[in-house]
């Protein structure tokens, strides 16, 4: 995913650092938190490359100084549409023996 995820911020036209690992290990911090913060999760973080770069993945953002915050909202019960799948709702093959 961190791959995809620099490939994006590259095709975006934004440049990388000056040192492009820095931009590597900045897009590995996302994707991780992309996968482990949960709903009604946090994440932090004082870079204003990767903050401008996580702000649509994330519900909602607020800034203290140079502290950016990024929450996710908790999944209400109804079932939330799949953004990989367009909605498609794989429910797997059915069969019978005659």
């Amino acid at each position: 995913m961190a791959y995809g995820l620099v490939k994006e911020l590259l095709d975006s036209g934004v440049s990388s650092k000056g040192d492009f690992r820095n931009t590597l290990n900045d897009m590995l911090i996302l994707s991780f938190a992309l996968d482990t913060v949960s709903a009604g999760g946090t994440f932090e973080t004082r870079d204003k490359l990767l903050g401008t770069f996580a702000r649509p993945y994330f519900d909602g953002a607020s800034q203290q100084g140079d502290l950016i915050r990024f929450h996710r909202k908790p999944v209400s019960q109804a079932r939330r549409a799949s953004r990989e799948s367009k909605g498609y709702v794989n429910t797997g093959w059915r069969y019978q023996f005659r």
